[in-house]
């Protein structure tokens, strides 16, 4: 697709140091494809337990971790690159492993955008540079949170919800995933009310929530309608009044697509989910675009 990013169009430029985080990663194909992490100081934060590095075949200022984490089923699946230049940061969320399958032949998507260097340090963080900072001090980069405390991101065009693994209690539990996301929209349509805004929907007409991933768990009644009340929240909806779709590939799909059942890895769902709940809410997927009708 000639519209679409490459890594190389994310990660340009003089970069200074970089952190960047994953779930999987190919060392070599990652340093073929940006051969400038292999020469800035770079932070590679990922989450597969089973990778074996030997630190002295790594590049002088290139590091590699895994991050601690509270719960021993927690997996690090944050897909980001936090790229600091002399006068910019840039920050690019995506949801692609740094593989080549995954960039080549997979729908991805990506949201970028850069923040200007400060004159001096910032003594208030903003929302999303709070959430950038905690999340990247929780993945063990307490010096590089500290360091976006000299960047402005006051320009932020999107509201940045982290996912962070462990138990989280009174005001902590709307700082993540679908509770901040909640917060969010009612904040949104607190904002709408005051200024009188007449594009408000009625909340006679029909909505729908769309959801698409590629790994589903297991899935509550209760949770499940906690969520629905989250992103339903702009609109005042109820959890019983907000039909909610989850577009997922089918067999045939996976089979036909360009990688084959090989690609069927990728999606993780076990039979023991796959519950009249599910079921009820489940859609085929089904690409919009020529282009994508096999990837």
């Amino acid at each position: 697709d000639v519209h679409s990013l490459s890594i190389a169009d994310i990660v340009s430029g003089d970069i200074v140091r970089a952190l960047v985080t994953t779930y999987l990663v190919d060392l070599d194909w990652l340093f073929e494809q940006v051969p400038v992490l292999a020469t800035c100081e770079c932070y590679l934060v990922h989450g597969d337990k089973s990778l074996m590095i030997e630190p002295s075949l790594l590049p002088e200022k290139f590091h590699i971790s895994l991050p601690r984490l509270p719960l021993k089923w927690s997996i690090n699946h944050g897909k980001m690159f936090v790229l600091f230049y002399r006068d910019r940061v840039r920050v690019a969320i995506t949801t692609a492993n740094l593989l080549d399958r995954d960039y080549e032949r997979k729908t991805q998507a990506v949201w970028m955008q850069e923040f200007p260097r400060s004159a001096r340090r910032t003594a208030r963080r903003l929302d999303f540079h709070r959430t950038l900072a905690d999340y990247m001090e929780r993945l063990g980069q307490k010096e590089l949170a500290r360091e976006t405390d000299f960047y402005d991101f006051s320009s932020a065009r999107a509201v940045l919800v982290s996912s962070v693994p462990g138990y989280h209690k009174g005001a902590a539990m709307d700082l993540y995933g679908h509770r901040k996301v909640r917060r969010i929209l009612q904040q949104c349509a607190g904002a709408r009310q005051r200024t009188g805004d007449g594009s408000a929907r009625s909340t006679d007409e029909q909505t729908t929530l769309l959801c698409q991933c590629s790994s589903i768990g297991a899935m509550t009644k209760p949770w499940l309608a906690e969520m629905k009340q989250s992103f339903g929240a702009m609109e005042g909806r109820s959890a019983d009044s907000l039909p909610m779709e989850i577009h997922w590939p089918t067999g045939e799909f996976v089979r036909t697509c360009i990688d084959g059942y090989s690609a069927g890895m990728s999606l993780c769902m076990g039979k023991k989910k796959l519950t009249p709940l599910l079921m009820d809410s489940l859609r085929r997927y089904t690409p919009n675009q020529s282009s994508r009708a096999h990837v």
